[in-house]
């Protein structure tokens, strides 16, 4: 098997990858029509789909971090690894980019933020990505496992992380995942709330959404003051006339009474 149509191959897996996943983040996030529980299927159906067609070429690794994790338990060469590098995060790129002009800037193009601090963040982004290389080790490396189960392994388990882990840290588990639709993004983020995480629905930081709500209250009060100006006018033209009413009824000269209620 040519080097080259290796990484066409990782090419197209983590094209198909980013573009299925982050269009299901976008969608949702449009239209609502998903839910993240469909977000997270999403993604886990597109990992297993991927794998049947370019697993035997590639090893449809479809991420950095597993590439990595096999070069170092001695079941990928070295040399190969930055190839792969490349492939798979010019593969998440063009996705990204793709989305970008055919959706516009939704949902950051499909880059998720993380809803719970950043230890909780980092932990909930652990464990995850913990289950998910352990499967991949297990059904990938070790002859005794089911050949043809591993896709249906590996993809259910980034659905299951998807499902649980991303609402809290994004649940990337996979560094192109996590890139690809950075370049593609227009709006700046609060630094508290940038981390372009993976599969689970977007969200902002704590500190953000509570930014967000003072700014919502703001909106709603000055939306309030101008609906109720027409009343406020009338209220003050009543006061004015009952004023130079009272006035007049005292005896005050005219002009006079003019001028006080104006002044005042």
């Amino acid at each position: 098997m040519t080097t080259v149509r290796r990484l066409t191959a990782e090419l197209v897996g983590t094209f198909a990858l980013v573009f299925a996943g982050c269009s299901a983040v976008m969608v949702e996030a449009k239209t609502g029509a998903l839910g993240h529980v469909g977000v997270a299927i999403t993604f886990g159906l597109v990992i297993m789909l991927m794998i049947y067609p370019v697993g035997h070429v590639s090893g449809a690794h479809l991420n950095p971090a597993v590439s990595l994790a096999f070069a170092l338990s001695r079941h990928f060469p070295w040399t190969n690894l930055f190839g792969y590098w490349a492939a798979q995060l010019g593969g998440a790129l063009a996705a990204a980019a793709i989305l970008r002009g055919s959706l516009g800037n939704i949902a950051h193009v499909g880059a998720t933020l993380p809803s719970g601090s950043e230890r909780q963040s980092f932990l909930w982004e652990l464990v995850p990505t913990f289950f998910l290389m352990f499967v991949i080790m297990a059904v990938a490396t070790d002859t005794r496992a089911v050949g043809e189960a591993a896709a249906i392994a590996i993809g259910g388990t980034v659905g299951l992380d998807a499902m649980f882990g991303g609402p809290i840290s994004g649940a990337s588990m996979n560094p192109a995942r996590s890139i690809g639709p950075r370049p593609a993004r227009t709006v700046a983020l609060h630094p508290g709330a940038d981390r372009r995480c993976g599969p689970g629905r977007p969200r902002l930081s704590v500190r953000s959404q509570r930014t967000h709500t003072r700014h919502l209250n703001r909106v709603a009060v000055i939306t309030d003051i101008h609906a109720n100006l027409p009343a406020l006018e009338a209220t003050l033209s009543e006061i004015e006339r009952a004023v130079s009413h009272e006035m007049r009824t005292v005896g005050l000269p005219e002009e006079l009474a003019e001028k006080l209620v104006t002044a005042a």
